[in-house]
């Protein structure tokens, strides 16, 4: 068989691997299509029965502190009239006692005076004994703690559209340091791929381009199409931050930060490209946050809380009897005032490995 019907070949079997996919891709574009219109509609509505919630619950604790003033207002009203009311009588008491003092002691004076022997005059009361009247100032009804409240968020990173393209794109540039025109021109036509099946179309139109390339330069071929068969198969991969803030104390508060992202395994074949010795190649993707579960952090109600993360993504592939890891990383960044929702800002991926 001459090296044309090789690769007239190889084009075939990769046809056939293609349009087998693509059945497998439509199907699983379908599912993934459902499943994030099924998640943003559970997220809008969460959010708006959070949302409610807390409008709901602020009123009522309104009202409350709005109640609390008007009882408070009413004790202060009585605590004034018991208290003059108390201040008359005691005057009157006071007044009736100097009467009765002076009375007392001019007939004190006056019996000394008839003493031929007059003993030393005694000490004179100069006011009554003191009496200790109840704190009236005390009546006063302290509100009570607020209960706390802690929601859960779940925040996406956007990891297809900020870290999965620019990884690929760094695996690619790997490949082809120094990209010709013509290969640069293939390379952008890869990634006008409207699905998998056109992007293992335009792979195999350009095979020539990736022959005889030595086995490091391999690896980062497998590994851009790997992170492309991620990108334009639609794969289901959304790790998201999920935070749990609220009210703790009166105060803003950030209980826990921490990251949802189960490991995801994936495989496709290269076997029908033809002049590279790769076949099925697996690939897991995984993800680790730092920081990651507890912090316990309170707010002052003027500085909003700040917290500072990373995502790194680890990717593991295999194939043939070789195996290698890829890795990079995704900076995130939250604030929370104490509002509803902890403002999440996800960066670009950076760092490739």
């Amino acid at each position: 068989m001459t090296g044309q019907a090789h690769l007239n070949t190889g084009f075939l079997r990769a046809g056939i691997v293609a349009g087998h996919g693509g059945i497998l891709d439509q199907a699983g574009a379908a599912w993934a299509a459902a499943e994030q219109a099924a998640y943003d509609e559970w997220q809008a509505a969460m959010y708006a029965a959070e949302s409610t919630y807390t409008q709901t619950e602020s009123q009522a604790w309104n009202q409350y502190l709005e109640r609390l003033d008007e009882l408070n207002s009413q004790l202060e009203h009585t605590r004034q009239i018991l208290e003059a009311a108390f201040q008359t009588a005691w005057n009157n008491a006071l007044r009736d006692w100097t009467e009765m003092e002076t009375e007392a002691w001019d007939a004190y004076q006056r019996a000394r005076a008839q003493m031929l022997r007059q003993p030393p005059e005694g000490e004179r009361q100069a006011s009554p004994a003191p009496v200790e009247a109840s704190n009236l100032l005390a009546m006063q009804v302290a509100p009570r703690k607020r209960s706390d409240r802690l929601l859960t968020h779940s925040h996406d990173l956007e990891f297809a559209d900020k870290v999965l393209g620019r990884w690929a794109d760094w695996a690619w540039s790997k490949v082809f340091p120094n990209p010709t025109q013509q290969v640069t021109n293939w390379l952008q036509q890869l990634r006008r791929s409207k699905d998998l099946n056109d992007y293992f179309r335009v792979l195999g139109n350009g095979a020539a381009h990736i022959l005889g390339m030595p086995l490091h330069t391999t690896q980062f071929f497998v590994l851009a199409t790997a992170l492309d068969n991620l990108r334009y198969g639609k794969r289901e991969y959304r790790p998201v931050l999920s935070t749990s803030a609220g009210i703790k104390e009166d105060k803003p508060y950030l209980r826990e930060v921490k990251l949802r992202s189960e490991v995801q395994n994936y495989s496709f074949d290269l076997s029908g490209i033809g002049g590279l010795n790769v076949g099925k190649v697996s690939f897991k993707l995984q993800a680790t946050n730092q920081p990651d579960g507890i912090l316990d952090l309170y707010g002052n109600g003027e500085d909003a809380i700040r917290v500072t993360g990373v995502v790194h993504y680890k990717l593991e592939v295999q194939f043939s009897t070789v195996s290698f890891n890829s890795s990079c990383d995704q900076r995130w960044d939250l604030a929370y005032l104490g509002g509803v929702i902890p403002d999440v800002t996800s960066g670009f991926g950076f760092n490739f490995q």
